[in-house]
């Protein structure tokens, strides 16, 4: 009898670590370091979410058609003046690098970088309810590098 409550004792001991194991939620902080390559200034902008697409020609002949590269980013916090001036093109072709680490399960950053960042469109929204504003932005780059892996390199004009 002594055995049984020892064993139950011991397996809802077991149930209690494997749930509060389970119950743990790895949350993934983004943030996009943005440079201007003039100045040598950066400024650093939290991201709920970031997409890029990257379309590859069919072409054999990559100088007539080297495909399309955008990055599409979400912001977690508002504008600042860094921010729109590199929206309103005082700030040319900024260079950037994205990093994406999961918290929580040890697995190292995923880095997006890119070289040669013009904003393409731009939208910020603002509800009476919230005090931050909702910033939803495309851009075209020059350079995609994933993962230290050069995906996509915007070919001159000949």
């Amino acid at each position: 009898m002594k055995n049984i409550k020892v064993f139950g004792l011991l397996m809802l001991v077991c149930l209690a670590f494997n749930l509060n194991a389970f119950g743990q939620q790895t949350e993934r902080v983004i943030k996009l370091k943005l440079t201007d390559p003039e100045t040598k200034t950066s400024q650093t902008y939290l991201l709920n979410n970031v997409v890029y697409s990257f379309t590859k020609s069919q072409e054999t002949d990559l100088a007539k058609d080297p495909g399309t590269c955008a990055v599409s980013i979400d912001f977690k916090q508002d504008m600042d003046p860094f921010l729109l001036k590199w929206i309103a093109g005082e700030i040319k072709e900024a260079d950037g690098s994205i990093s994406m680490e999961a918290t929580g399960i040890g697995k190292p950053p995923r880095i997006i970088a890119f070289k040669g960042g013009t904003s393409g469109n731009v939208a910020e929204s603002f509800m009476a309810s919230d005090r931050t504003s909702y910033i939803q932005m495309s851009l075209y780059v020059r350079v995609l590098i994933i993962d230290g892996v050069a995906i996509y390199t915007e070919q001159k004009n000949k």
